[in-house]
């Protein structure tokens, strides 16, 4: 029996709506934009922190001649930042250059730019038509306590995860 395009539409028989999109793919190379109060459209001229992302699929293999690294921690991407503008209420941009570990589920992606025993950035993004967008949060435990609003965060895929990159953020 043949359907009416009408009740095939209805029904969803053969019709896969526009608004139905397939989410981004993650493994990549990304450039990411820390900005205070949105970034509103214009990510490169807003933020105070932009970034070089590179998250991989699988965990990354310190060279030969990099420094000793946890056996236990399988960093699966890295980043290299710079500072447009120096902040005092931020831990976004403290290390140049560094290894993270990123996870997902169905809806979010976070990471950490900065971590110590006690303090921290972290970054949580879904997507977006551009990419991913989301917020970045400074935090702190005793002397390294500190009183830092969220950020927004843009990151834009520019490219397939070249794990290559990474190597330098391995090195002293």
């Amino acid at each position: 029996m043949r359907l009416p395009l009408s009740l095939a539409l209805v029904f969803g028989f053969g019709y896969t709506s526009p608004a139905v999109t397939q989410a981004p793919q993650v493994q990549g190379t990304f450039d990411l934009f820390v900005c205070r109060n949105g970034c509103q459209g214009r990510p490169s001229s807003r933020a105070y922190v932009r970034a070089t992302v590179v998250l991989m699929e699988r965990p990354l293999r310190p060279p030969d001649d990099s420094v000793d690294v946890d056996p236990t921690w399988k960093p699966n991407g890295c980043f290299f930042l710079s500072r447009k503008r120096e902040r005092s209420d931020s831990y976004a941009g403290l290390e140049p250059r560094g290894l993270l570990t990123w996870r997902s589920d169905s809806v979010a992606i976070w990471f950490d730019l900065y971590r110590s025993p006690d303090a921290g950035y972290r970054v949580v993004v879904v997507a977006s038509a551009a990419g991913y967008s989301g917020r970045g949060d400074s935090w702190g435990d005793g002397a390294a306590e500190i009183t830092a609003p969220t950020d927004s965060i843009e990151m834009v895929r520019i490219g397939p995860a070249q794990s290559s990159a990474c190597q330098e953020a391995f090195r002293p």
